[in-house]
């Protein structure tokens, strides 16, 4: 069956959710756990302050969020902690908006490292996959093709293969049985007597 361009993009959809939601939640979980400890750490100073403080004295958001720069790794990207109305610091005098970002304890720092690994590691896995899928479905236009270069575990992402049509084996023509028509039974004798009388 001939797959259309849509349900290529669709296919390689589901093939990468299917093959990495799962850890690319997981890293979500953790970069959010640090952020949290980072959050922590950053407060622990003033919490003394935090809990003798009148509630509408403290600033309060739904998310924290750290800045990661990893120069070696060439990376730099926020990692948030969500939360249900935490106090959070804010930063200068905008009343509107909360653009504090804070800056990566020294003390979570080899835990970051190792999970920044860990992500670029996630991220080169899914691009080669991503090219292989791409590169695939740009020359292969069927599911009969795909099932050849694919290994075995992506066929379930393939439209079902439509199913072949029995062959029918050609029966040579029989005689048809038509009532038979009897054979006059003086022809026999005709033919004998025209033979004698020489004609």
């Amino acid at each position: 069956m001939r797959i259309s361009a849509n349900r290529k993009v669709e296919i390689q959809q589901r093939i990468m959710c299917a093959l990495f939601d799962v850890a690319d939640a997981n890293i979500n979980k953790r970069t959010s756990a640090i952020a949290a400890k980072n959050r922590e750490y950053y407060l622990a100073p003033y919490q003394h302050l935090i809990d003798i403080l009148p509630i509408e004295l403290l600033s309060k958001d739904t998310m924290y969020t750290v800045r990661i720069k990893h120069t070696a790794e060439n990376v730099e990207e926020n990692w948030v902690y969500y939360g249900d109305s935490i106090v959070n610091p804010r930063s200068g005098d905008n009343i509107y908006r909360n653009t504090f970002v804070a800056t990566l304890d020294t003390r979570l720092q080899e835990e970051a490292n190792i999970l920044i690994k860990e992500i670029l590691a996630l991220r080169t896995e899914e691009k080669t996959m991503n090219a292989f899928l791409k590169q695939t479905f740009d020359k292969y236009n069927t599911d009969i093709q795909l099932r050849k270069v694919w290994p075995e575990s992506l066929h379930k992402y393939l439209p079902a293969p439509t199913p072949k049509k029995p062959r029918v084996k050609k029966v040579p023509a029989t005689p048809t049985s038509d009532p038979v028509i009897a054979i006059p039974a003086a022809l026999n004798n005709r033919l004998v007597t025209n033979l004698l009388e020489g004609e």
